[in-house]
């Protein structure tokens, strides 16, 4: 081999020598800007406010089963059943807000996660109260007719709690994935294309799911403690007419 060939492989060595450091910092740089991205994705997913909400929703959970009798001397249900009834349907249309103007959940989301997590806890005391009441004035009810009202209205007022938790779930679990954001990963299937379409689509379900669960319970509920009360006018005349007279006596 003469000397000029010589030149030209070490020419040639130094070359592949010199292009290598420069490959492998490109390629550790990309790794750590992945690990950095995923890295930022699972702090914001963990971060404290999302820790409460979650622990606050299972706090709410717990207290299914927690039956309250009374509260400041007087029947605990009353008092507590017309927070979720009325707070319910509120949220209820807020979250069918949200499935049309998505984002209305970074100003409003976490409020309304929080009054989701008071709705849930006074519907799960809320329950837990009626069934103390129930036991309480179930022998006392004048008719089967009447207990068997009671007996609706507290299998109305379970399903409507059942219904609440899957509503608040889905609205917690709505609220930390818009705030953490979905610009990178597997979160992003939540704000594009058929992901967009589905998450619309659950909310839609859950908040007339609320809607229908509030209106019978309610409604229930009005009728098992109003149902033998006959209102009369200022003229003595009753509500209600006797069996066999003309409606229009």
């Amino acid at each position: 081999m003469c000397s000029s060939d010589l030149g030209l492989a070490a020419t040639a060595f130094r070359g592949t020598t010199t292009a290598n450091p420069h490959e492998e910092p490109i390629r550790l740089s990309a790794t750590t800007t992945t690990t950095t991205t995923a890295s930022s994705d699972w702090s914001r997913l963990f971060s404290p406010v999302h820790i409460a909400l979650t622990v606050a929703f299972l706090a709410a959970v717990a207290l299914n089963g927690l039956e309250l009798g009374t509260a400041l001397g007087l029947p605990a249900h009353p008092l507590l059943v017309h927070v979720p009834v009325v707070l319910g349907p509120l949220l209820a249309i807020a979250v069918l807000a949200f499935a049309v103007r998505p984002e209305l959940i970074d100003r409003y989301g976490i409020l309304a996660g929080v009054l989701g997590l008071v709705t849930l806890g006074a519907a799960a005391l809320a329950v837990g109260a009626g069934q103390a009441l129930e036991d309480a004035v179930r022998d006392k009810a004048s008719t089967a007719a009447a207990r068997a009202l009671l007996e609706d209205h507290a299998e109305k007022g379970e399903m409507f709690r059942t219904v609440l938790v899957v509503f608040v779930f889905v609205l917690l679990a709505s609220v930390i994935l818009r705030r953490v954001g979905a610009q990178s990963g597997l979160l992003s299937v939540f704000e594009l294309g058929a992901g967009a379409a589905v998450r619309r689509v659950v909310w839609v379900l859950v908040a007339v799911g609320v809607l229908y669960g509030a209106y019978a319970a309610g409604h229930s509920g009005a009728k098992a403690s109003w149902n033998d009360v006959k209102v009369t006018s200022e003229h003595g005349s009753s509500g209600e007419h006797d069996e066999g007279a003309p409606a229009g006596r």
